[in-house]
């Protein structure tokens, strides 16, 4: 009989080491926050949601914090149905200031869904009351302040603004703090007193220090009020430092703003070169930020399919093992289970065959993206050649040559663009074309020089981070031998290309019967395109200039 006295603490022991283990989960939830591992705090978060024991107010608080984290992660259906059931928990727990802090992130999170309507009937049903916390009081001032500036209600967005600051300074919120300092920023900001909205920005920087994300915001927003200043150097100067700042993370949907305002403030300047350049870099951000939303997408679908795949495999050995019982009952079972199987394979088909289609769009959205990506690219670069041309006509002969030098090189990148825009496969492209493009663009100056170029180029697909190379490498050849490799005196002038093929190996052969170089001479940019090759080249006078390289097709 004693040894019943130990079952209560057994019991007790197993008690203590779940809520442990819910601790350690919540623990590590709010210190990927911290460090704003969004994306891990969410899974802990998750985690904790679904193995509490109890819907109390703890598991509340943590549907609250878990919708604010999926919202930053952009999932705003996972944020909306936290939201909503976080309410029908409180009020059956009869939580009232849990239901009351739910409603007001609710009305925030149809504020930023611009759902004004909504919005304003939250805050028309739920007012705070006495016994409420100052953190919660002061986080339905604050909000009630950003809905009003959201409807250009600025002075009454001022005044709850100012409400919510007085509770933030009394009992120390200094989270709080810069939320309100931030949105008094935008709300002078909008006013027009820009001097005012940068005193605040300042300030909110100043509290979110230590918050990348939160100060990479309230900095962004600082630099725009240079801006729209019309001060487009010092925007310039604050973009830089603010994107500077989050080098380091993947912020695709933080980086192209800035990169967008970069862009326009040195077309402001009239730097185009420069404009130009953070214009194809917001370009990809923006397609940075679409495949992540693609892969988002496509991994949820991998997960339901992986997860239906065990479910097939469990229901195949339960049929096994029951295959084993009374013969008589197994006829009938084995006759429900194919009827079973049947079905479940019929709407397995269906929905794979759905899914693989949903698949298929996306791949085909994905290439689309990329290859509208590359048109612009091109286009953007074209434009830059058409730039560098018209300067062309405005400057002496030893500039123009620099200048023309300059152009070609980026026609070649313009090329490969172009090149990429057309083919399906856009991680490869056929070489030998390539070539032929970039020849064609220095045709015209060729024939003015009265130099022939004879081109023998055998077709192979080649990887496209190593094409560029490539293309440059010729466009610098050709440029060499124009500039250098011929004096006016010499009649036959002739420039042979010859890309050969053998099995899996390949070279490319390049020479010219000019003067040739001396021994002293190192085109340094020549061996610098063949050290990013990685490949083994040759220089030589025979003739005239000689070079080879090996490449190694794909």
């Amino acid at each position: 009989m004693k040894n019943y006295h130990i079952f209560p603490f057994i019991i007790s022991f197993f008690i203590f080491s779940s809520t442990y283990t819910q601790h350690s989960i919540l623990d590590s939830a709010f210190h990927y926050e911290e460090i704003e591992n969004y994306s891990k705090a969410a899974k802990f978060y998750d985690l904790y949601l679904k193995n509490a024991g109890n819907q109390d107010s703890m598991f509340v608080e943590t549907k609250l914090k878990s919708a604010a984290i999926q919202y930053i992660l952009n999932d705003y259906k996972t944020t909306f149905s936290l939201l909503t059931d976080a309410i029908q928990i409180s009020k059956k727990i009869k939580n009232e200031e849990l239901i009351f802090k739910a409603n007001v992130q609710l009305a925030n999170f149809y504020i930023m869904e611009s759902k004004l309507k909504q919005a304003q009937k939250i805050f028309d049903d739920n007012r705070p009351i006495s016994t409420f916390s100052p953190q919660n009081v002061c986080s339905y001032y604050h909000r009630k302040a950003f809905f009003h500036n959201q409807k250009n209600e600025l002075d009454s967005a001022i005044y709850f603004s100012n409400e919510a600051l007085e509770i933030a300074s009394q009992y120390h919120l200094q989270d709080a703090k810069g939320t309100i300092f931030n949105e008094l920023a935008n709300i002078h900001q909008k006013k027009g007193d820009y001097q005012k909205a940068i005193e605040y920005y300042d300030k909110t920087c100043f509290i979110y220090k230590n918050k990348l994300r939160y100060y990479a915001n309230a900095y962004f927003n600082k630099a725009t009020i240079y801006y729209l200043q019309e001060n487009y150097t010092s925007a310039i100067h604050h973009l830089k430092i603010n994107l500077e700042s989050i080098q380091n993370t993947n912020w695709s949907t933080v980086k192209g703003p800035i990169m967008d305002y970069l862009s326009k403030s040195y077309f402001a300047l009239g730097d185009s070169l420069n404009g130009y350049k953070y214009l194809a870099l917001y370009n990809e951000q923006v397609l940075e930020t679409n495949n992540i939303e693609s892969n988002k997408i496509l991994n949820k679908l991998q997960v339901e399919y992986e997860t239906e795949q065990k479910s097939k495999e469990i229901l195949e050995q339960k049929a096994i093992i029951d295959s084993h019982k009374n013969f008589r009952r197994n006829i009938l079972f084995i006759f429900i289970f194919l009827l079973v199987l049947i079905i479940t394979s019929l709407l397995f088909y269906f929905n794979i065959h759905k899914k693989n289609k949903t698949l298929s769009n996306l791949l085909n959205e994905n290439e689309f993206l990329m290859g509208e990506a590359n048109h612009r690219i091109k286009n953007n670069l074209q434009l830059i050649v058409s730039l560098l041309a018209h300067e062309n006509e405005k400057i002496e002969n030893h500039d123009m040559n620099s200048l023309r030098s300059i152009t070609s090189k980026i026609e070649s990148i313009s090329t490969l663009h172009q090149q990429l825009y057309m083919n399906e496969e856009k991680d490869t492209i056929e070489l030998s074309v390539y070539l032929n493009n970039i020849c064609s663009n220095l045709h015209s100056i060729l024939r003015a020089k009265e130099i022939n170029l004879n081109i023998n180029l055998k077709a192979i697909s080649y990887d496209i981070n190593s094409s560029v190379y490539i293309g440059l490498l010729i466009n610098e050849l050709i440029i060499n031998s124009i500039k250098h490799a011929f004096n006016n005196k010499q009649i036959d002038k002739v420039i042979n290309l010859i890309l050969e093929v053998n099995g899996k190996n390949a070279k490319l052969i390049y020479q010219d019967n000019g003067v040739g170089i001396s021994n002293d001479t190192k085109p340094h940019l020549i061996h610098l395109l063949c050290a990013q090759l990685k490949q083994k080249s040759f220089i030589d006078n025979r003739n005239g200039f000689y070079f080879e390289i090996s490449l190694n097709p794909v």
